[in-house]
Order: structure tokens, then C-alpha cells, then sequence
């Protein structure tokens, strides 16, 4: 019996997937193993389809595209790095939650198969454009206990969204704001972004707290925002703003 409860979590990961091979397990040759980021310019993607080089700025008018950081963010007991495909029972442990599959592209009790293959989609996030998929590791054996994302569709507005999520075994130990701190920690390194936002559903409150915790202030209620489970629900809306690199 897969079951579990949501806690701890802002927003789902961007849910956009990478047509022609998204699902398919066994098809790991379109992406590193290692979960860092495929070579820059143009590359195959599933059958026939390119994904454009945005490091570089193609078909942008705004800010150029970051690049990966060099270096992995690092903040107390944990570290930001990429996704890799050791981190599948880090996903399959999140797929437990029935509100993950409502806000994200992981399956509800995810197979083995399906984990892998939302590795695949997390680390073609940055070289599609979207932003930057991160796995929260801890930094003594980097061990992956969830994941978060900081999306970069409005950069050329200075804006971006963040959403993140911890394993279920490793909640209310205070790593949810631990990572959404540093997180944004790191959206002030990239060039023109000054405003980082969070939509939260007001009955979790622990994902409340976490925003809170993290320095978010919370702006107001956004009616009908975001479809959700198939129905449009009210969503908390919470900002950090780039002043001195910290949250207002």
C-alpha cells in the first residue's frame, strides 16, 4: 500500500516533459549518468527533436541564460547538486506522498522504471531553459533526502519560482527551510534575478512554516491560482526580494 502525507513542500518541480523518450527506462543514453549537465549547444532529445544551447542566450531578449554553477551551494548540513540516477530511491521514497504526483511529474508510487526516468526529466531542466533542478544532498556522505527548483521562465521580468520537497522518512528536522535558504542563496548569484516567489496551499502549514523560516514574506492569497488534482485552488503567495542577498 503506497500512502503518505505532504508536508514540508512550496511547489512542484516544473512539470514539463522531454518528448519522444521521457518514459523510457531503458534509454540512458540522452543524458550523463553522472547527473551533470550534457555538453553545451545543440543536442538530441528523444526522436527528431533539439534542445536549444540557452547558456549562450539563443532566442532570448532578456537576461542571458546561467550557466550550472561551478561550484555545488553549500549551506550548513547540506549541499545543492545535480540529479543523478542514484538519487531514483530518493525519488521513489517522494513518489509515497499522493501530493506529489498532483503537483510535479513523478507517479504516485513510482516503479523503479518511472523514478529513473524523472531523474532523466530533472536533468534536462537547465539545458531546456527551464531553470535549476536541484537533488538536497547532505554534505556528510551526500545522500539525497529530496529535491528542489529554482524556475527561470519570467527571468527576463527579474522572476523566478522556487519549489522544493524532503524525503518523508527525513521531514521535521528543519532541512526543508535549511534548502529553500540556500536555494535562494543561490538565485542571487544569477545575473538580473530580483525576485524569488513561492505558491503554497494555506492548509500546509508546514510548508508555511518553512517559507517563514527561510526569510519569505507573505504577500497575499492568489484565488483559483493553480490547477491542482484537476480543480483550480487558492495559493499563498510568499517573496523573498534580492536587496543585500538576503530575503526581505
Amino acid at each position: 500500500m503506497c500512502s503518505g502525507s505532504w508536508s514540508e513542500a512550496a511547489a512542484g518541480e516544473d512539470s514539463r516533459t522531454v518528448e519522444g523518450g521521457s518514459e523510457l527506462c531503458a534509454d540512458a543514453t540522452l543524458l550523463r549518468e553522472d547527473g551533470l549537465p550534457p555538453p553545451r549547444g545543440d543536442r538530441a532529445v528523444g526522436r527528431g527533436h533539439t534542445v536549444p544551447d540557452h547558456s549562450q542566450g539563443v532566442g532570448m531578449t532578456g537576461p542571458v541564460f546561467p550557466p550550472w554553477p561551478a561550484t555545488s551551494p553549500v549551506r550548513g548540513r547540506l549541499r545543492l547538486r545535480p540529479v543523478e540516477m542514484r538519487d531514483s530511491a530518493m525519488a521513489r521514497e517522494l513518489s509515497t506522498d499522493p501530493y506529489v504526483s498532483l503537483t510535479g511529474s513523478l507517479p504516485s508510487c513510482a516503479t523503479e522504471c518511472e523514478a529513473k526516468a524523472w531523474v532523466r526529466r530533472q536533468q534536462m531542466r537547465h539545458p531546456e531553459g527551464a531553470g535549476f533542478s536541484f537533488a538536497i544532498a547532505i554534505r556528510a556522505d551526500d545522500g539525497a533526502i529530496g529535491h528542489c527548483g529554482l524556475w527561470l521562465k519570467e527571468l527576463g521580468e527579474g522572476r523566478a519560482t522556487a519549489g522544493y520537497a524532503i524525503v518523508p522518512s527525513r521531514r521535521n528536522q528543519g532541512f526543508a527551510s535549511e534548502a529553500l535558504a540556500l536555494l535562494t542563496e543561490f538565485a542571487w548569484t544569477v545575473p538580473g534575478l530580483r525576485r524569488v516567489a513561492l505558491h503554497i496551499e494555506s492548509w500546509n502549514v508546514a510548508s508555511l512554516r518553512t517559507a517563514e523560516n527561510a526569510g519569505y514574506v507573505r504577500e497575499g492569497v492568489l484565488a483559483r491560482h493553480q490547477m491542482i488534482g484537476g480543480e483550480h485552488r487558492d495559493m499563498v503567495l510568499y517573496a523573498a526580494i534580492r536587496q543585500t542577498g538576503l530575503a526581505r
